[in-house]
């Protein structure tokens, strides 16, 4: 996230640390959840994913199904929200020609698709969804970054985290077999070069954190950064797709289901508030069960097989919509989240990052 806020209002920099708000209980305690989720979800599909050709558990699917489904869904009402309709007219490119676009393309062309050009499709679809996890775990970082007080995010961390994402994504194409794609060339010695790519980046990554001044790097901070710049390690340790996959799977969709639901919970105060975050939960339960139901439908033929060509457009969509709704180097967008959430990204906050990306 590129920030560019207002210049009158930078804080003052002191050394190389721009003095940046310290963080408020709400934000430390979002900081806390995000961390704890991340990791649990990480840890805990590594430990319950089952061999091959074992029944997955119930409680993992459920999981599963908050993580992906429901926190797709949640999308939908975002669009509710007055700010981001704003967004859309500012950007409709962006934000309803290219989603509805991606649906269209969706039903239209994976029907007529043979079983091995399928995959090969879902192959640059799952490497683009892996790239997705990246830029939202460089938003994350970014967000505890400012809410902490830590100043900001700087260039090194940052192009440690997208190569990390990036190590991840040429992981995936040399071994498909991560997403269960059986039918598409593998290559271990391609994996075993990503693997030490991301070994690599995520020590730089790690050494630049530890090399900030004491006042620069809070813990909470810290351990968010870290487990970002860690984030895809269970594609090198775990050879089941669920622990591989599914845990970052639940962990991204966790991370943006709390920050989708700290935005219900702010808005509004008392009944409207309550209001605010049941619609949600309902919006983001009933999408989910719908994406759900379309999304096992990839060896169906005729009117189901359409329908898997619609969830495939529509979580492309969300990808779209995402990546430029939380765009902060953009007006309208920034205009959403400063306001939306004002105690991770507040002016002074924001402030701070500009600072930084204009040094």
């Amino acid at each position: 996230m590129l920030l560019r806020s207002p210049s009158h209002s930078l804080p003052r920099a002191t050394g190389d640390l721009a003095v940046a708000p310290s963080a408020t209980p709400l934000a430390r305690a979002w900081l806390a959840a995000s961390i704890v989720a991340t990791v649990g979800a990480l840890v805990g599909a590594a430990l319950a994913a089952p061999p091959d050709g074992v029944r997955v558990g119930d409680g993992l699917m459920v999981l599963l199904f908050v993580g992906y489904a429901m926190h797709v869904a949640s999308t939908g009402w975002l669009a509710g929200l007055d700010a981001v309709r704003s967004c859309a007219r500012q950007q409709p490119v962006r934000f309803v020609v290219v989603p509805v676009s991606l649906v269209a393309l969706g039903a239209a062309v994976v029907p007529v698709l043979g079983a091995v050009a399928l995959q090969l499709c879902l192959e640059v679809f799952f490497a683009w969804q892996l790239f997705h996890f990246t830029k939202q775990n460089v938003g994350i970082a970014t967000l505890a970054s400012m809410s902490s007080g830590a100043g900001p995010l700087r260039a090194a961390e940052r192009r440690c985290l997208l190569a990390t994402g990036w190590c991840g994504v040429v992981a995936f194409l040399a071994r498909p077999s991560l997403l269960d794609l059986r039918d598409v060339p593998a290559s271990p010695l391609v994996f075993h070069v990503a693997m030490l790519g991301f070994a690599l980046a995520a020590g730089a990554g790690l050494l630049a954190l530890a090399r900030r001044p004491a006042r620069a790097r809070p813990s909470g901070f810290l351990a968010c950064a870290a487990v970002s710049m860690c984030f895809t390690t269970p594609m090198y340790v775990v050879g089941s797709p669920y622990g591989a996959i599914g845990g970052m799977t639940i962990a991204h969709g966790l991370q943006y289901l709390l920050l989708v639901g700290l935005i219900a919970v702010r808005r509004g105060e008392g009944t409207r508030r309550w209001s605010s975050v049941a619609t949600l939960g309902v919006a983001a339960l009933l999408g989910g069960l719908a994406l759900r139901a379309t999304s096992h439908l990839s060896a169906s033929a005729g009117l189901s097989r359409v329908a898997f060509g619609v969830y495939l457009g529509l979580v492309g969509a969300h990808f779209v919509v995402d990546a430029g709704l939380w765009r902060l180097s953009n007006p309208g967008p920034r205009r959403f989240v400063v306001g939306a959430l004002p105690d991770l990204v507040g002016p002074g906050r924001a402030a701070v990052q500009v600072a930084a990306t204009r040094s």
